[in-house]
């Protein structure tokens, strides 16, 4: 008999062999472990749900939950990560969805959708946020003039209210690096990690504190971006340039690109891929 139970700490063993199926995932056994312990803030004391048939565990989907204030608002956020079902109960997988329909309160987000559940989600609420991760080549010609530090020290000072307790948040992720980006009394904040494509090394963006700010100078953050991780490109989502254009090589195809939300239209415009399996997985 199929039963839906809340994940908890202790339920990781049980449900570990059901990544098997993620067959090309570079997550190792202690990045999926991650998935089950609290990260951010929130009082939820569970991490997604399990579907059982008869005590055997045939499906998963993890949440992570995080509460974040954006402009004096608070809102409580549930990231969906790592949805899986095991091979003959593919038609029982949309069962893992149920709960998210009493999630009322809560901002839902799922950043690596497979495109074949993206028709799905939407008719459940889920808005297409972003479509594509551009790869954009280092660039040769930079016509601006801007400070960047990198000391995070110096950096804090510095900080508003809010993007101090972001990087408070994710200090301890040592995969993340944070630059601060000066231009007479405008700044940014910009949080990235390390990425490898195959054997291409690239920076992936993952927070752009101020998108004017970037969009202005994006050839020469980008550049320092490069030189100073040795790679010859750097990964960003479309969704953060809004309105504005950026010169990209080409959309790189083969990454899971699509990201969803379903919650308040006002929260729509400022979301970015931190609190997220982007972070506890480092994909």
């Amino acid at each position: 008999m199929l039963s839906l139970e809340k994940v908890k700490q202790a339920d990781f063993e049980e449900i570990l062999p059901l990544f098997s199926r993620f067959h090309n995932s570079k997550v190792k056994i202690s990045g999926w472990k991650q998935l089950f312990m609290p990260h951010w803030h929130s009082e939820e004391d569970y991490f997604g749900y399990k579907l059982t048939n008869n005590n055997e565990v045939v499906g998963y989907i993890g949440f992570i939950f995080s509460v974040r204030t954006v402009e004096n608002t608070t809102y409580e956020f549930c990231n969906l990560t790592t949805w899986v079902i095991k091979e003959g109960y593919e038609n029982r997988s949309l069962m893992l969805l149920t709960p998210l329909f009493k999630m009322k309160d809560k901002v839902i987000t799922s950043f690596f959708p497979a495109k074949h559940v993206i028709p799905i989600m939407q008719k459940l609420g889920f808005s297409i946020i972003g479509k594509n991760i551009l790869l954009v080549p280092n660039p040769i010609v930079t016509n601006s003039h801007c400070s960047i530090e990198l000391n995070i020290d110096k950096i804090k000072p510095q900080l508003s209210e809010k993007e101090l307790q972001i990087i408070n948040d994710h200090q301890a992720y040592r995969n993340l690096q944070f630059l601060f980006v000066k231009q007479f009394d405008d700044t940014c904040l910009i949080i990235y990690n390390k990425k490898k494509l195959r054997f291409l090394k690239t920076v992936q963006i993952l927070y752009v504190g101020n998108y004017n700010l970037y969009s202005s100078n994006t050839n020469l953050i980008n550049r320092y971006l490069c030189f100073k991780n040795f790679t010859p490109f750097v990964l960003i989502d479309e969704m953060f340039f809004k309105n504005n254009s950026i010169r990209a090589l080409f959309k790189y195809k083969k990454l899971p690109m699509f990201k969803l939300i379903k919650g308040k239209e006002d929260i729509i415009k400022i979301i970015d891929t931190l609190y997220s399996e982007t972070v506890i997985l480092d994909i």
